[in-house]
């Protein structure tokens, strides 16, 4: 069954202009963007509406192009620099 924007999130708090499919609006400069790939649903944060739709934007293009990787199982993934004091 297909989800419903309530009221308050079917506008943009900033513009008053109506959000895209695929943006909500978490509160004063959280908008969450949304796009399912593959099975897999992707949700990103943003500043902004409009940072929020160009990354849907530029996803879809990229699994429209093949072009899309999945990064999420590097997200847990910390890098560390070597510690080179016991060379010197």
């Amino acid at each position: 069954m297909a989800r419903i924007k309530s009221a308050e999130n079917a506008k943009d708090p900033a513009t008053g202009r109506p959000l895209p499919d695929g943006v909500s609006c978490r509160g004063p400069k959280q908008y969450r963007a949304r796009k399912l790939v593959n099975g897999q649903r992707i949700i990103r944060a943003f500043d902004t509406a409009r940072l929020a739709r160009a990354w849907l934007e530029e996803t879809s293009v990229k699994v429209r192009e093949g072009r899309h990787i999945d990064v999420r199982a590097l997200d847990g993934i910390v890098l560390r620099t070597p510690n080179f004091t016991h060379w010197l």
